[in-house]
């Protein structure tokens, strides 16, 4: 049996929404802060056919320069997407390279849709959608 209609929701992982980028060795440090790109909303929308979901799912967000900011006209947002099972299973991860247009002054807004996502129609309820910016694990601090 088939769960006619169910588009899975999509979620923003806390640790996925904002993204600190600083100049070489400033990590942490206010002052060597280059960019702040955070996500403040997310959303899909789900269509059916031939035993399929095709789902789109899109991001708003805003880049804002930090005071160590170089004069870059273009910034590129790793947007990481994944629709996952209940039981753990992947059936959809994708990192894109979003590039964003940096030439206006103070914050940048910016949108970002991955119509590319297909699954198999699902029997039950039990399929996740995470959507945020691929954050890389924060480095271990020496002893």
């Amino acid at each position: 049996m088939e769960v006619r209609g169910y588009c899975p929701r999509v979620q923003l992982p806390g640790t996925q929404a904002v993204l600190n980028r600083y100049e070489r060795n400033g990590d942490g440090d206010p002052e060597k802060l280059q960019q702040q790109i955070s996500v403040s909303d997310v959303t899909r929308s789900c269509s059916f056919a031939g035993g399929q979901i095709g789902i789109t799912v899109a991001l708003a967000g805003r880049i804002v320069r930090g005071p160590a900011a170089q004069g870059a006209a273009a910034a590129s947002v790793p947007i990481k997407i994944e629709v996952i099972n209940t039981s753990g299973e992947v059936l959809y991860s994708r990192i894109h390279q979003h590039q964003v247009d940096l030439s206006g002054a103070g914050a940048t807004q910016f949108v970002f849709t991955d119509p590319a996502i297909v699954i198999p129609q699902l029997t039950e309820a039990n399929v996740r959608i995470f959507a945020g910016l691929d954050v890389p694990p924060p480095k271990e601090l020496p002893l």
